[in-house]
């Protein structure tokens, strides 16, 4: 894996310290599950959009879309802060050498 790719992990996922196989693992397990939640909101909420335009004004349908967008990402990002320190992944450990005697 490249360096930049492990710091736009451990950036996105706000992850400090050193990233193993194990947790890069757990991390794309973690985006990919986001990204087909997020796809198929995508394709849902847009059917839905196209189709309210017929009933309603397009300024309304637009303004609840954003605003539902804005409610996903707020409970897209609480869920992925769960499951990453549900999983321990943002957990440095520290190595008994370095502590106090």
């Amino acid at each position: 894996m490249t360096q930049g790719y492990l710091w736009a992990l451990q950036h996105f996922y706000h992850i400090h310290g050193v990233l193993d196989e194990y947790r890069v693992a757990e991390l794309n397990r973690l985006g990919n599950r986001t990204f087909q939640v997020l796809w198929g909101y995508l394709l849902l909420s847009n059917l839905v959009a196209l189709l309210a335009t017929l009933r309603f004004s397009t300024t309304l349908v637009l303004g609840g879309l954003i605003g539902s967008n804005l409610l996903l990402i707020l409970l897209v990002e609480w869920w992925l802060s769960r499951a990453i320190n549900r999983l321990k992944l943002a957990v440095e450990e520290v190595d008994t050498a370095h502590y106090a005697q």
